[in-house]
């Protein structure tokens, strides 16, 4: 039952949280000497070197909780061993790239060889999209296994794109952990919902030191690519395993899109407009919603709010949408329909923007 669950799934968050925010003081020192740093220059806004932690204090806080969890109140159904070796792959390539500022393309190949063994080893795939038409469910059959790498591959790395702003990339795996957690908790899916919480209370207490706020104007560490693609290999695996879930209470793709629209939204604008200027879609540029927030005058915290705030209601229609019944072609019409407003809103924004030589700088660096 349940009910059973809600005080490990409590002390399980608050531990996360707990060491979370113990952890990122100790590692940003730690990073300070060795060297895990982003320095400022080019595009980046940053007056001072930020240690490149986060990604290392969300994975141990939150290993550490799930194995509190794991000895106060053994639960199953929660993160495969598998699962666990990836995300520590995961953050291991990004570590590597934070120091090293790999190629995108051996970026994406660590990437594929981490999650394709992954959807293998724990048969875990999306076995349908929903009945996005109105005429039936449709099957993904042989393609489940393609799909699903797909999506997962594409969703890392729409995490790691949206990561611009302080707490930004954070602050939308956080809302989509929460919505992906009370869905597993409404499919009574309680190990899966005890390890989601562990992961969202890790994720909290980066934030404190990520998201800035008027008590503190910058961030004192950043996720580096290791935190946005572990964060983005977690959100995307949690959102298959909760549409994988098989019975009445099961969860159509279309309702979990929502809880991934806003990172898959931008990066599907931002590509298409990279690939329309005759440049690599992996460029780095200014042409991400955030960047066309402040071009419009907010400054980068009140951008960051607003793409928070924007990403929760998106999660929030997705789950009213389950909880009502909503047939799934109307949340996917809905879907492609948000998908259009925010491709005009950008494009409309760049047309009038006044030329800027830093939008239009590109390199082969994924952001």
């Amino acid at each position: 039952m349940m009910q059973d669950i809600i005080v490990p799934a409590t002390v399980t968050a608050l531990a996360g949280t707990v060491l979370s925010l113990v952890l990122v003081p100790i590692l940003s020192r730690l990073g300070m000497r060795l060297g895990l740093l982003d320095y400022p220059g080019g595009r980046k806004q940053h007056a001072h070197p930020v240690p490149l932690v986060g990604g290392l204090a969300i994975v141990i806080a939150a290993f550490l909780a799930f194995g509190i969890g794991a000895i106060g109140w053994p639960h199953e159904g929660g993160f495969s061993y598998w699962f666990l070796l990836a995300i520590v792959c995961m953050l291991l390539a990004g570590v590597l790239d934070d120091w090293f500022d790999v190629s995108h393309r051996v970026k994406a190949i660590l990437q594929l060889v981490i999650i394709l063994p992954l959807i293998f080893l724990t048969h875990v795939a999306v076995g349908n999209v929903g009945d996005l038409f109105g005429v039936g469910v449709m099957s993904t059959s042989y393609l489940a296994i393609p799909f699903t790498l797909v999506c997962l591959f594409g969703y890392i790395n729409a995490a790691n794109m949206i990561d611009g702003l302080d707490g930004l990339a954070a602050g939308v795996a956080l809302i989509a952990l929460v919505f992906l957690g009370t869905y597993a908790g409404l499919q009574g899916s309680s190990g899966l919902f005890v390890d989601i919480l562990a992961t969202t209370g890790a994720t909290l207490g980066f934030m404190v030191y990520n998201l800035r706020t008027p008590w503190r104007g910058r961030a004192m560490a950043f996720l580096g690519d290791a935190g946005s693609m572990v964060l983005g290999l977690v959100v995307g695996w949690c959102a298959i395993k909760v549409v994988h879930h098989q019975g009445t209470d099961a969860v159509s793709a279309p309702c979990i899109a929502w809880v991934l629209a806003l990172p898959v939204m931008d990066t599907l604008v931002v590509m298409t407009r990279r690939m329309m200027l005759g440049r690599s879609p992996f460029s780095a540029d200014r042409l991400h919603l955030h960047h066309v927030l402040m071009d419009m005058g907010l400054t980068p915290t009140a951008s960051a709010y607003a793409l928070l705030a924007i990403s929760f209601v998106y999660g929030l229609f997705g789950l009213l949408g389950y909880l009502f019944g909503l047939p799934d072609w109307v949340m996917f019409v809905t879907f492609l329909g948000m998908l259009g407003a925010h491709t005009i809103f950008v494009f409309m924004a760049h047309r009038h923007a006044a030329p800027n030589p830093v939008r239009l700088q590109a390199d082969s660096v994924i952001q």
